[in-house]
């Protein structure tokens, strides 16, 4: 900033009726700050030190720092605004001296500058902190960090959460057509459908929602977000859980058909489809206390209406003995453990055609993985102007 105010001298009394304004354009290689632009407003107030600095730096400017005594200008006069220069030319933390008191601008400039930035702490401009999305009130980047860290674990949450609720439901639409056609009608009646929404989407998914992932650490998170957690992800724990719900169900169903009435392999199937989900959902939420708790009321709940009599016949269902409860439960689990072990076999498959097609070999190591190297990626930039 010092050689930026030097700088600025340099055009007194020569750039009326512009004000003298000096700039700096610093980035790092090495670790080390390195200059690579100056400017300083040129006679008759035109081009602006902003302008004249990203002139020289060039394409160095992008990632850069610019300290100018000034804040870049936002409106339209004699030339464009120097701000939408600056957001152009890819500078990344901008340092001004002094809020343009000229009216047409006087904090307009920070503001375009900050939009979705980051003020931090007392040292931000209150132009800056009235436009930015977030504000840091300690001041630190580590709480920038723990913020970022949180936002991605709620993502992971969320895919959870939806995961549940539309897998679930692909699966139980599975279920229905796939009995329908090997039994002539519906597997399940109405209010059986209703009861299995009510037991597997409401405190299940909620919890799920709101548990914190089992690694919270920056590391682990690092691939989560939006893009990811709502992209093939998504799509893969959907087609993953309604599979293994509808196969479950079905085959429990199937089973129970051949070996009972029409009205117990209805409440077999019930019993499996709700168990199914449940597996899931214990699967996915770990050891967390909120998912247990919501799956063992569940669990609870769905014993109660089946053994109850009354209650069981309003929903279409009669009481099971050992042998029908043996038969969901292990329809059931097995349904479970196909979920965990079908994305493990399409990883290791599509792990094994990525190293064959880049001639690594394919041997598993000593801890049972096929290592792949990973593809180079390009260089990634984040931008926040503050």
């Amino acid at each position: 900033m010092a050689l930026a105010l030097a700088l600025g001298r340099r055009g007194l009394g020569r750039t009326w009726p512009n004000p003298a304004v000096g700039a700096v354009i610093v980035r790092e290689d090495g670790g080390e700050p390195v200059i690579v632009g100056r400017g300083w407003t040129q006679p008759g107030g035109r081009p602006h030190a902003e302008v004249e600095a990203l002139r020289r730096a060039g394409s160095a400017a992008h990632g850069a720092t610019l300290y100018v005594t000034l804040e870049p200008c936002s409106h339209y006069g004699k030339s464009p605004p120097c701000a939408d220069a600056v957001i152009a030319a890819g500078i990344t933390r901008v340092v001004s001296a002094l809020t343009d008191p000229n009216p047409d601008v006087a904090g307009a400039g920070h503001r375009r500058l900050a939009d979705a930035g980051i003020a931090l702490g007392e040292g931000a401009t209150a132009a800056a902190r009235s436009a930015t999305d977030v504000v840091v009130v300690d001041g630190r980047l580590e709480t920038i960090v723990d913020a970022v860290v949180e936002g991605r674990a709620t993502w992971e949450s969320v895919r959870g959460a939806a995961a549940i609720l539309v897998g679930g439901n692909l699966g139980e639409l599975g279920f229905t057509i796939a009995g329908s056609v090997l039994g002539g009608s519906a597997p399940l009646n109405p209010r059986q459908l209703l009861l299995v929404n009510l037991l597997t989407d409401m405190a299940p998914a909620l919890a799920i929602a709101l548990r914190e992932p089992a690694d919270r650490s920056p590391e682990a998170l690092l691939h989560a977000g939006p893009d990811a957690s709502l992209g093939n992800a998504l799509v893969r724990d959907i087609a993953v859980r309604a599979g293994a719900t509808a196969l479950g169900a079905t085959g429990a169903w199937g089973v129970a058909r051949m070996t009972g009435t029409p009205t117990r392999a209805r409440t077999v199937g019930l019993a499996a489809l709700v168990g199914t989900q449940l597996g899931q959902t214990l699967v996915a939420g770990g050891t967390s206390p909120l998912v247990l708790g919501a799956t063992a009321v569940s669990v609870g709940a769905l014993v109660v209406v089946v053994q109850t009599p009354g209650l069981s016949n309003f929903f279409g269902c009669r009481p099971m003995g050992p042998v029908g409860w043996s038969t969901a439960v292990t329809a059931s689990v097995l349904a479970t453990g196909a979920s965990v072990a079908m994305p493990w076999a399409v990883e290791r498959a599509g792990d094994a055609i990525a190293a064959y097609r880049a001639g690594e070999p394919t041997t598993p190591g000593a801890d049972g993985l096929i290592v792949v190297p990973a593809l180079p990626s390009g260089p990634q930039r984040q931008v926040t102007h503050t």
